[in-house]
């Protein structure tokens, strides 16, 4: 991860391995010249990055486990430029039809998927808009 600090119009993002040495001087309480130096960089622009998050290094981010992975996502366009159905694609990534197919709508909208679930809320009856007693139904 790269993040950008500017200062002055000197502008350069700073590597992880960089981020690494500013936050380990920062908590071992070493002064900004002296990280500057160690990173080769210039005092005001790690003083800039550490002032980014308040002087508090930021909690790395991480997906929850029930996410779909970049592997996953590409599976499932895959299986969509393929024409396999839902139910095919499902089984293959061990995944719900419904998380499949959330996927499959907003990358594709236009898909078939999207007109057979339209037909099939056109087939249950129409609920009452408002609270009270639903309209009696012949039978």
């Amino acid at each position: 991860m790269v993040v950008e600090a500017s200062v002055g119009g000197a502008v350069g993002p700073f590597s992880v391995e960089q981020q690494e040495r500013i936050w380990g001087g920062w908590r071992g309480g070493e002064s900004l010249g002296l990280i500057a130096g160690v990173v080769g960089s210039t005092r005001p622009r790690v003083g800039q990055f550490l002032r980014a998050s308040g002087g508090i290094r930021p909690v790395p981010r991480r997906r929850r486990a029930g996410h779909l992975s970049l592997g996953e996502r590409e599976k499932i366009s895959r299986g969509i430029a393929a024409g396999c159905s839902a139910r095919v694609i499902t089984q293959r990534i061990g995944r719900t039809a419904s998380t499949v197919s959330r996927v499959a709508l907003v990358a594709n909208p236009s898909s078939g998927w999207s007109r057979i679930a339209t037909a099939a809320r056109s087939r249950i009856p129409e609920a009452p808009r408002r609270p009270g007693r639903a309209p009696a139904v012949p039978g």
